[in-house]
């Protein structure tokens, strides 16, 4: 499957990379739109602040680290978020 991810600068300027899936509506994403960032399922609009957080309708955390401007995310990490886009 294809695993759909997103690296998005939080409003303290921090740089978190989810998953455009959540575990409540699955693998239909996430939109920028009037109301901000929003589901494309439930139309739920997102607080920015809790990107990268688990919980609620919010994207799929995915571990990932930044070394000198360079976000790096492991092949593994990429791989365990496969089943969620397989529904």
């Amino acid at each position: 499957p294809e695993v759909r991810f997103l690296l998005f600068k939080k409003p303290s300027g921090e740089i978190v990379s989810v998953a455009d899936a959540c575990s409540i509506c699955g693998p239909v994403g996430f939109y920028i739109g009037a109301q901000g960032i929003t589901c494309k399922m439930c139309a739920s609009p997102l607080n920015p602040a809790s990107m990268g957080q688990p919980g609620g309708c919010n994207p799929i955390p995915l571990k990932s680290r930044m070394e000198g401007g360079t976000v790096t995310i492991a092949a593994a990490d990429l791989k365990a978020l496969a089943g969620v886009f397989e529904q």
